[in-house]
């Protein structure tokens, strides 16, 4: 029998790692790494669960359709002054022809301008409290999968937990978590 599983968090170089069954033997002796590593999953998978989690991930949606929504009507905008204004071959829609003080282009292309200014700082503030959002969620992330991690340490044997430096357990600890949390936002951001 060939089990394949993750023999140690700290364990880099190889992350999925064979172990052989050898004759006779039962899965019993390896049933104690399959019940830390399902631990160890499922405390990610809580990690998502809580409520402070699905705030951030809210956050972050909400703030990326309204900065998608918005350049996309920023195009719309371009349209009008273009097509209504300049060219004017197209009638503009009452919620902007409410705003005209005047009949001239200039009057009509400073409003169109002013509205697009709104929708650029909107745009802006926007992306600044989503990079605020995933900034906060991937520090509270690492924090708590680092927690885990170091947690998951005290499981390891003794022989495997003094052949590393305890400062060389931190760097490991330190570089997976970090590398955990940004495949996880990446993929996240991927999606958003």
């Amino acid at each position: 029998y060939e089990l394949i599983l993750d023999k140690s968090v700290l364990d880099m170089e190889k992350n999925l790692s064979p172990i052989k069954l050898k004759k006779g033997e039962s899965i019993k002796t390896v049933l104690p790494e399959i019940k830390e590593q399902i631990s160890v999953i499922n405390d990610t998978i809580d990690f998502f669960n809580r409520d402070e989690t699905k705030k951030y991930i809210l956050g972050i949606l909400i703030c990326s359709l309204l900065s998608s929504f918005l350049t996309i009507y920023l195009t719309k905008f371009i349209s009008f002054v273009i097509d209504g204004v300049i060219m004017q071959k197209s009638e503009l829609p009452k919620y902007i022809t409410n705003f005209f003080y005047d009949d001239t282009i200039y009057s009509k292309l400073i409003i169109l301008t002013i509205f697009m200014l709104i929708i650029i700082f909107t745009i802006s503030i926007s992306n600044y409290i989503k990079n605020m959002f995933n900034t906060n969620f991937k520090l509270k992330m690492n924090k708590n999968l680092k927690e885990e991690i170091l947690d998951h340490t005290t499981y390891l044997e003794y022989s495997e937990y003094i052949s590393y430096g305890k400062n060389q357990i931190l760097q490991r600890v330190s570089s997976d978590a970090d590398n955990f949390v940004n495949f996880i936002t990446s993929k996240y951001n991927l999606v958003v």
